[in-house]
């Protein structure tokens, strides 16, 4: 019973306590993996999030997350490390073109 309880009050940190909204938010991209190469390449920025805020494009290749080459992430890790406490920034390292840029996204509210 105790155990069940450890996991309740974890996941109502996570959502932001008891009746108050969730305060994950996210860089707000839609990413796609390519299945031989592994690569990941960005798909949709929408307006207004975090991505789209901080100059990321469609097509970006996104080469590392916090300095962990995306390479070493699955899917469900990927989402993860973007993922995080709304305002909180993280740096992607991206490809666009044949230039390789940081750049810091601010997470905002998952939509």
């Amino acid at each position: 019973m105790r155990r069940r309880w450890a996991w309740v009050a974890l996941a109502l940190l996570l959502m932001g306590g008891c009746g108050s909204p969730a305060v994950i938010g996210s860089i707000g991209v839609r990413a796609r993996r390519e299945p031989t190469s592994g690569r990941v390449f960005l798909l949709d920025v929408p307006e207004g999030l975090g991505g789209a805020s901080a100059g990321l494009e469609p097509g970006d290749e996104v080469l590392a997350i916090d300095g962990i080459p995306v390479a070493e992430l699955t899917a469900r890790s990927f989402s993860r490390v973007v993922r995080g406490p709304i305002g909180t920034r993280v740096r992607l390292t991206i490809r666009r073109g044949e230039d390789v840029h940081n750049i810091f996204i601010t997470r905002t509210p998952l939509k």
